[in-house]
C-alpha cells in the first residue's frame, strides 16, 4: 500500500503492518474520511452510511480509536446518513467501527477496519515568501518531504489559481501550474498527502482514507 518517500524504507514497510481492510457483515456501504490540515490543528472524522440505497441514521455504534493510545472518539450524527467528530492532534493511526440495527430483526449490521495515514510532511518548495522567476523553469516546481519516509498513496496538489493536480507517486515533486499561468502576487499552495483502503466488510465502493494536508502562502517577483 505505502509507498518509500526519499529515505527509510525499512520503516515504510513496517508501517503497512498497522492497515487491515477488515470485516464486517457485507451489509452497508460506508465512506469514512479523516482529514488533517496543519493550522487547524484537529483531525476531521466523517462517516457516512448507507444500507441497500437508504441513509442509515439510527447506528448504535460510529467511533474511532486511536491506535498509538487507545481512545475512542465516537461520532455525532449531523444530519442523512453523517456521523462526523473533530479530534484535536493529527491522529495518524485510526480503527473504525460501525454497528446499526438490522431492520429485518436479524443480526446487526457491522463493519471494522483500520488505517494508517501518511506521515506528516512540509513544503520544500516554494518556500513561504518569495521565490523570483528566473529561480523555475517553465512550471512551479513543487516539493514536499515527510518526516519518516513513509509515502502515501496519492498526493493532490492545488494552487489557488484554480489548478489542480492528483498523483500517485509519492517522490516528493511534481510540476506545479505552468509559470506563464503565475502572473507577479501572491498564491497559496496546497499538499495534501492521503492513504485510502477498500473496506472489507462493507459492500463495494465502501473505502477509509486518511489525509495530511499542509498549506502555504507565497509571492512570485
Amino acid at each position: 500500500m505505502n509507498r518509500t518517500l526519499l529515505v527509510l524504507p525499512v520503516l515504510a514497510l513496517a508501517a503497512c503492518g498497522y492497515t487491515d481492510a477488515g470485516n464486517g457483515t457485507d451489509t452497508l456501504l460506508v465512506t469514512a474520511t479523516a482529514r488533517f490540515t496543519v493550522g487547524d490543528d484537529s483531525t476531521d472524522v466523517r462517516v457516512q452510511v448507507h444500507k441497500a440505497g437508504v441513509a442509515v441514521d439510527n447506528a448504535t455504534t460510529i467511533d474511532v480509536r486511536d491506535g498509538d493510545t487507545g481512545d475512542i472518539f465516537p461520532l455525532t450524527h449531523e444530519g442523512s446518513a453523517t456521523y462526523r467528530v473533530s479530534i484535536p492532534g493529527y491522529h495518524r493511526r485510526l480503527a473504525l467501527e460501525v454497528q446499526a440495527p438490522n431492520s429485518s430483526g436479524g443480526k446487526a449490521d457491522a463493519l471494522v477496519a483500520k488505517l494508517e495515514g501518511p506521515s506528516p510532511h512540509v513544503i520544500v518548495n516554494p518556500k513561504a515568501g518569495g521565490l523570483t522567476r528566473g529561480s523555475q523553469g517553465t512550471t512551479l516546481d513543487i516539493e514536499w518531504a515527510c518526516n519518516d519516509g513513509v509515502g502515501a498513496d496519492q498526493v493532490t496538489i492545488g494552487v489557488d489559481t484554480g489548478f489542480s493536480k492528483v498523483v500517485t507517486s509519492d517522490s516528493g515533486k511534481a510540476a506545479g501550474p505552468a509559470m506563464a499561468a503565475l502572473p507577479s502576487g501572491s498564491y497559496q499552495l496546497t499538499v495534501t498527502r492521503t492513504n485510502t483502503t477498500e473496506l472489507a466488510g462493507g459492500v463495494t465502493g465502501s473505502a477509509f482514507s486518511i489525509s495530511f494536508g499542509v498549506e502555504t502562502r507565497f509571492d512570485i517577483f
